[in-house]
């Protein structure tokens, strides 16, 4: 009976079908109920097959019980143009993608289970977002026994955790309903590393371009006019659009599986928690704390560009420098005082829970007087004019141009950051000796008395820098973090400062072995002739082992300087962050742009020394 179907299936069927069997494996073996390749196939997969093949169902079934098994021991082969056409025109209807995801087991690996298959499937429809086929309706299976089985991880029941599979996975959940290609991922964090574009503008362009393969048609019609669309597919008919948090959540969790798999660990969360921004919150946490002091991964990098040995008196001596300096750029902080480190409830809260009754005081410093309702300042007409020349002077436009100005940075007119109704954007005058804090000048009405005013959120007054004469990582804690004993010290410390740091360390033994030049460009301009201790002990022409032999710097201290320009060009991206992701995300480019520059440099023929960590620390 077989044999006679067999001889009216043309060879295309035939062939068509050990093709496309080998990427339907999920969708047989995870169709419910028992299955195995001596039984029948799958309703939904039969139905597929059929009108993917053009061939009736008995056929299919014929070709199942011949070769089936043997299909299914094949390898997939990548899928062609007609295989992506017939799950994309067939398999919507019968749940059925070629992007569709599962879990990597099929058995409950818990120890009480003793190996048990697994269960009561479930399968619901999301969105998939990839790099180059766009945004693709799938479907995602989960299986349950004591635990359950999702594509990326397991929770646990008892414990409500996420356990995720070891390793990074090809396709990540983002959301219950949507996920992203890693590749894609990677895209982004690799736009943001190197042109500072925000979570925002990532979503922009992924959906104005990416998402649809026909976006070039799409966005310009008039100019294709007369250019026919294979399968037209307008912006309102794909799946789902991309958000902003898609992109930063789809970042975070991406960097903590890739930290996870290069420590090989493996990464769990809490489940039960309400929203994905609380559920990596812990993780987000912990890897913020390894990474202070030591915990870039090029934290002990040295090669012959930024390391050099000199011989002395017959024994060779490192010489190693670094520099150090600051970048205003901050996240928002607790205004009610100045050392005050517990987090705020949101960006947009002034106070911490701690200081939350500050808010209905009057802002004016000195002023103990309660809040007028609506307003942040008391009945006193002095203090309420000053609240309202705030509100106008906020809305400038100019003077938010001037902050970003102030910072070296350029923003375009179309920026991600609404900052319509940012109450942090608030005019400092340049000439205001403090910066950091959303102040305001006035003068009561008694007298001339200058009055001072905190309306707005304040922020950390600056990222500490501490640069590698090549690559990036308060000043003197700082670096005693970052260089924890006398061996991984430096020789040399660059800081424009370097004056008053000399004076602090010069007994201190941690610093026994690293002298504290100026940096070139600071000692000319803030380091007078007439200053007799800055020449004597921070004038980085007294160190001749700076000087190679043609009076040429060996070494390029205005790194900081070009680093600077770099991150700070992430101020408008990271004004809104809260601090963990602030940090964690700072912390996470630092360490792109350390690999970068590394690959640079071999790239150059500067080749990595080996350096025992161990010793070091």
């Amino acid at each position: 009976m077989a044999a006679e179907s067999l001889e009216n299936i043309s060879l295309d069927t035939f062939s068509q079908f050990l093709h496309l069997i080998p990427h339907l494996k999920n969708p047989i073996q995870f169709a419910p109920g028992e299955c195995s390749c001596k039984g029948d196939l799958p309703h939904n997969v039969l139905d597929f097959l059929a009108h993917a093949l053009k061939a009736n169902i008995a056929h299919i079934q014929t070709l199942w019980d011949i070769i089936g098994p043997h299909a299914m021991n094949t390898a997939p082969v990548a899928p062609t143009s007609r295989d992506l056409e017939a799950f994309r025109v067939y398999g919507v209807e019968n749940e059925i993608s070629y992007w569709d995801v599962y879990p990597p087991t099929r058995i409950c690996t818990m120890p009480l289970c003793n190996g048990q298959q697994l269960g009561d499937h479930m399968c619901h429809k999301a969105v998939l977002f990839t790099l180059q086929e766009g945004a693709l309706p799938i479907f995602s299976t989960s299986v349950y026994c004591h635990s359950i089985y999702y594509h990326n991880y397991v929770v646990h029941k008892e414990t409500s955790t996420r356990t995720y599979y070891p390793g990074v996975p090809e396709i990540i959940q983002l959301a219950t309903y949507y996920f992203a290609e890693s590749a894609l991922l990677e895209f982004f964090a690799t736009q943001m590393a190197f042109a500072w574009v925000s979570a925002e503008n990532c979503s922009r362009v992924y959906n104005h371009t990416l998402s649809n393969k026909s976006a070039h048609i799409l966005n310009n019609l008039q100019a294709y006019s007369s250019f026919p669309l294979d399968s037209p597919t307008p912006h309102s008919a794909t799946p789902a659009s991309m958000t902003p948090e898609h992109v930063s959540g789809g970042f975070i969790l991406y960097s903590l599986l890739l930290d996870s798999a290069e420590q090989k660990e493996i990464l769990v969360l809490p489940h039960d928690v309400g929203s994905q921004r609380l559920r990596v919150q812990p993780a987000m946490e912990a890897r913020n704390k390894a990474m202070e002091g030591t915990g870039q991964e090029y934290w002990d990098h040295a090669c012959d560009k930024c390391c050099i040995l000199l011989e002395n008196n017959g024994e060779m001596r490192k010489i190693q420098a670094a520099v150090t300096d600051g970048v205003s750029i901050g996240h928002p902080r607790c205004a009610a005082e100045l050392h005050c480190q517990k987090p705020l409830p949101s960006p947009l809260h002034v106070f911490c829970i701690d200081h939350a009754h500050y808010d209905k005081i009057c802002r004016v410093r000195g002023c103990s007087a309660t809040c007028e309702p609506g307003s942040r300042t008391c009945a006193d007409s002095g203090h309420q004019v000053m609240e309202s020349n705030f509100v106008a002077r906020g809305k400038a436009m100019f003077q938010l141009h001037h902050r970003l100005k102030q910072a070296g940075v350029h923003i375009p007119s179309d920026s991600s950051a609404d900052t319509a109704d940012d109450p942090d954007l608030i005019p400092v005058e340049p000439n205001e000796p403090d910066q950091d804090k959303p102040l305001h000048d006035g003068k009561s009405e008694s007298g001339n008395r200058s009055l001072r005013a905190t309306f707005g959120r304040c922020r950390t007054h600056n990222e500490q820098l501490l640069v590698r004469l090549v690559a990036i990582s308060a000043v003197k804690l700082f670096c005693e973090q970052t260089f924890p004993t006398t061996p991984s010290m430096p020789e040399y410390l660059f800081f424009d400062d370097a004056c008053h740091l000399h004076r602090l360390i010069q007994d201190d033994p941690h610093w026994a072995y690293t002298a504290t030049p100026a940096d070139v460009f600071h000692h000319d301009r803030k380091h007078g002739p007439g200053d007799t201790y800055c020449q004597q002990n921070v004038n980085p022409a007294g160190f001749p082992e700076l000087i190679l032999p043609d009076g040429k710097w060996r070494f390029n201290t205005s790194v900081a300087e070009q680093t600077n320009a770099w991150i700070g060009g992430f101020q408008a991206m990271v004004r809104q962050m809260e601090v963990t992701y602030y940090n964690f995300f700072l912390d996470e480019m630092i360490k792109r742009r350390n690999r970068f520059m590394v690959e640079e440099l071999e790239r150059k023929g500067h080749n990595p020394w080996q350096i025992n960590r161990n010793a070091l620390l």
